[in-house]
């Protein structure tokens, strides 16, 4: 007989030998891994062997995980089975968060649409610290004594129209 029937069974990784090939798709990045597992199939001895076979990176089964196989009774044989396990299918996991992304934009675009934001109060002037031992700016065209910018502070001359420091139009 060229073809027996394949059961599933349960697996724990016992040892990570590593990637020989690696596949970067568009939505998936797999890697061709190999393990030694130990099988536990149900009406046999349990046994080790090794297995090879694509995994999703980077939600790849590690050592001391249990996973599902697919065991050929009477032999030693199996197949790695991770699709539709949430630990492991990546592909799985890339349609569920796509759902999830969709659902949430149908939300967001559907949802009730909340009241108008009141106006805020408009912020006070902010005032600029005037500098100690500094004289406040007499009225435009006086002549008396030192002055300073409103905008930065700075001493200025009297008669002066634009502050020498930041430029501020005085007058």
């Amino acid at each position: 007989m060229f073809w027996r029937k394949k059961v599933p069974a349960q697996a724990t990784i016992l040892a990570d030998e590593g990637y020989k090939y690696v596949s970067n798709g568009s939505h998936s990045s797999k890697q061709h891994e190999t393990y030694i597992v130990e099988v536990h199939p149900d009406g046999e001895p349990a046994f080790r062997t090794e297995v090879t076979g694509w995994v999703s990176w980077p939600n790849l089964p590690r050592v001391g995980d249990t996973v599902r196989v697919l065991h050929t009774p009477g032999t030693h044989r199996i197949k790695l089975d991770l699709k539709g396990d949430r630990r492991f299918d990546g592909d799985l996991l890339r349609r569920e968060q796509e759902q999830a992304n969709a659902i949430r934009r149908v939300e967001l675009l559907n949802g009730p649409v909340g009241p108008v934001p009141p106006a805020g109060p408009t912020p006070p002037p902010v005032a600029t610290p005037v500098p100690p031992g500094a004289v406040p700016m007499s009225a435009p065209g006086s002549a008396t004594g030192p002055t300073v910018c409103d905008a930065c502070g700075s001493p200025m001359q009297p008669g002066e129209h634009f502050c020498s420091r930041c430029g501020h139009r005085v007058a």
